[in-house]
């Protein structure tokens, strides 16, 4: 299994192929998300050959519906931008606030884990 998963501190980024992965650090706030936008649209702005984005959710045990907002709206800039968004690693508590805040998470497809997502760029 590949481990490219954030620090308790500061979501991390990489790129694997054609696609940014991007993993979230538990308890994400509105600082972290304004980071993930500035570097996320900056990457898809200067490289037009990023055919998506990943977003791993795996450190994350429960988060802010308002934080969760905030990504969401990030999410939908790199769709809009004509870009791919799965996301992948959603704990339970991720899962339950996204159902009770009534939010709907941007994305194209979910995966388990990681390793799930990376194995479906290799059947594109």
């Amino acid at each position: 299994m590949m481990d490219l998963s954030a620090s308790d501190q500061q979501a991390s980024f990489n790129r694997i192929g054609d696609h940014l992965i991007v993993a979230l650090p538990n308890n994400f706030d509105a600082d972290d998300v304004s980071q993930l936008e500035d570097h996320v649209l900056h990457q898809l702005n200067l490289n037009k050959r990023i055919r998506g984005v990943i977003v791993d959710f795996a450190a994350v045990h429960s988060t802010d519906p308002g934080d969760l907002a905030r990504l969401n709206q990030c999410l939908l800039a790199v769709r809009l931008l004509g870009r791919q968004v799965r996301l992948c690693g959603i704990n339970p508590g991720v899962a339950a606030v996204t159902i009770r805040s009534g939010q709907q998470l941007h994305h194209d497809r979910i995966g388990f884990d990681i390793d799930d997502l990376l194995g479906d760029l290799n059947d594109d």
